[in-house]
């Protein structure tokens, strides 16, 4: 899986999960976040809207502190597991705003930081 790439887990839930690290720079920490609907809860860092992706229906928001580091290897297993479901990748600018959302929230795991930071994307 690339940058940009989307999936939702089979099983777990029903939010759409994008890479936001470069898994060929480090296949080992790949950084993942998921949308959620705004409720006017949420960090609203870095908010979409319907026309965004395809997968937005209502306003959305990054939510940065469920980001995680998994190997690339993990998500290649749940892929072939069919644990994993594949959607439309972000387009280039919609990646570049939640990289941006990232360098941003104070709810970003400090994990995530220093990869996204290493490699140059925040």
């Amino acid at each position: 899986m690339n940058a940009g790439d989307t999936f939702i887990p089979a099983r777990f839930d029903n939010h759409l999960w994008v890479i936001i690290s470069e898994p060929s720079l480090d296949k080992q920490n790949v950084v993942i976040v998921n949308l959620t609907t705004y409720d006017g809860v949420e960090e609203q860092t870095c908010t979409l809207d319907v026309g965004d992706h395809r997968f937005v229906k209502h306003k959305t928001v990054v939510r940065y502190r469920d980001a995680k580091s998994v190997p690339s290897s993990h998500l290649e297993k749940l892929e072939r597991a069919q644990m994993l479901r594949r959607h439309d990748p972000l387009s280039a600018e919609l990646l570049r705003r939640i990289r941006e959302g990232a360098s941003r929230s104070d709810f970003l795991p400090e994990q995530c930081r220093k990869i996204l930071d290493t490699q140059g994307l925040i």
